[in-house]
């Protein structure tokens, strides 16, 4: 993903497959989002998925999880890019992915099971 915002801030455009895969994975993701009740336990892939996104080691505390958030939103703010429709909309969907982890990883780590 943050190749992809490079590649977007840089003026790279995505091949065609790597379109095809950010549309399958986007549709994925549509579909997890639905009406029916997540499951409250993460799978353990899931979860080294979220600490290398949020760039933490895996098994960190969620103080050192948050800490991680900030800086990874710091660096990537989208007010940061705000003369650049380009670099503001990947900053914006990148940042919104973090958001996202961040909340998931948070409930699960308050609410262990």
């Amino acid at each position: 993903l943050r190749r992809e915002v490079a590649e977007k801030a840089a003026g790279v455009r995505p091949t065609s497959s790597e379109k095809a895969k950010s549309q399958t994975a986007q549709a994925k993701s549509s579909r997890s989002q639905s009406s029916q009740p997540r499951a409250s336990r993460l799978s353990d892939n899931r979860l080294r998925e979220i600490y290398k996104q949020l760039e933490a080691p895996y098994g960190s505390s969620l103080e050192e999880v948050k800490k991680s958030f900030h800086r990874l939103m710091r660096k990537y703010h989208p007010d940061l890019h705000a003369g650049n429709p380009t670099k503001h909309k990947a900053a914006t969907e990148l940042t919104m992915s973090l958001t996202q982890a961040y909340d998931e990883l948070e409930k699960h780590l308050q609410n262990p099971r």
